[in-house]
């Protein structure tokens, strides 16, 4: 646990540093969150498959993981294949913030602190570097360019397929979506399983998904824990002026609709609604100029330490294996190293 809490407070305390170096702040943010990505081992529920592919030839994922896991066999590096995917996730998350968020801290901590962002990163890795492609084309919503925007989400899908929900988000921009129409989407969201059921039964590909059913514990939870959230945005909904602000709280709405669609499905098929919910850690700094500066940062601190602790919870309850817990790097570590899943 130590080397995440220190960690956790090397982000706080540089973040909270004022500094006229103003770049260079963000740009010691963006290297220490990525350094602690890239150079993990073992860490993430999914990173000996990865590790694992990196040494084997009978591998098949999308085209750009496959092109890296080739890259990482070749040169006899297979650290390389988490170095880059890190790269790509952490530099599409921290470009998106320093250009759209209200507040760079206040988004960095809640992305580093709510269980399925970045220490899901760990693990999802293909998914997280399309969630993180798909997050970098905001700017192509915003300016309205259709065709660019559908270039990332093209890009996206080479690396996960699922990526194709990202053409949904386009359609969202300057759409309004007010407290009624929030509210039923939500309660409708709670009866559409049997339909979406139905569907993914009968996808070859996403069948498996089905499988883990019963599994719904940590799934449970995270499901309030949007659900609140929810119904905190909907409380300040007159606070969101701008149409990137409503564009934000409209995504992350459709996301939570769709985590509680999918949930009864299985944990794993709420995976899709990892592209919406992430526009969380843009909405939260919307609210900062509803509180005083103080109460807001310290609000934000003692929220995010409470979703931080939440997430080595819920990895420790995991019943195969920890998943986070002991942090360790590459060096000097071989496949023998790996832990084995109960």
């Amino acid at each position: 646990m130590l080397p995440y809490i220190f960690f956790y407070f090397v982000v706080l305390f540089v973040g909270l540093r004022n500094t006229k170096g103003v770049n260079l702040k963000y740009n010691i943010l963006f290297f220490t969150v990525f350094i602690f990505s890239a150079i993990r081992f073992d860490v993430g529920y999914d990173y000996v498959s990865y590790y694992k592919a990196a040494n084997s030839t009978d591998v098949n994922f999308e085209p750009m993981p496959m092109y890296l896991i080739e890259l990482a066999r070749y040169t006899g590096f297979a650290q390389l294949f988490f170095i880059i995917t890190s790269f790509i996730i952490v530099y599409g998350i921290h470009h998106t913030l320093r250009r759209y968020s209200k507040d760079y801290l206040v988004s960095l901590l809640i992305f580093i602190s709510v269980p399925h962002f970045y220490l899901s990163s760990f693990g999802i890795v293909r998914q997280y570097c399309a969630i993180a492609i798909l997050f970098y084309g905001i700017k192509y919503i915003v300016q309205r360019n259709f065709y660019y925007y559908l270039a990332i989400v093209a890009l996206a899908m080479m690396f996960h397929y699922s990526a194709i929900i990202g053409i949904v988000f386009y359609f969202l921009y300057r759409i309004e979506l007010n407290r009624f129409i929030t509210s039923s989407l939500i309660i409708a969201s709670f009866f559409t399983t049997p339909v979406l059921y139905y569907i993914i039964e009968h996808l070859p590909k996403y069948s498996d998904y089905i499988l883990p059913v019963l599994n719904r514990g940590t799934g449970a939870k995270m499901q309030l824990f949007l659900l609140l959230s929810a119904v905190i945005f909907m409380f300040f909904y007159n606070s969101f002026k701008s149409t990137e602000s409503k564009f934000y709280y409209n995504v992350f709405i459709v996301g939570v609709c769709t985590y509680n669609a999918f949930l009864f499905i299985g944990d794993f098929a709420t995976r899709i609604s990892y592209y919406f919910i992430i526009y969380l850690i843009l909405l939260i700094p919307e609210l900062k100029y509803k509180f005083e500066k103080k109460q807001f940062y310290l609000a934000t601190v003692l929220f995010s330490i409470l979703l931080y602790a939440t997430s080595f919870y819920l990895s420790y309850k995991e019943p195969t294996k920890n998943a986070l817990v002991p942090y360790q790097i590459f060096l000097s570590k071989s496949v023998d190293d790996i832990k084995l899943v109960k």
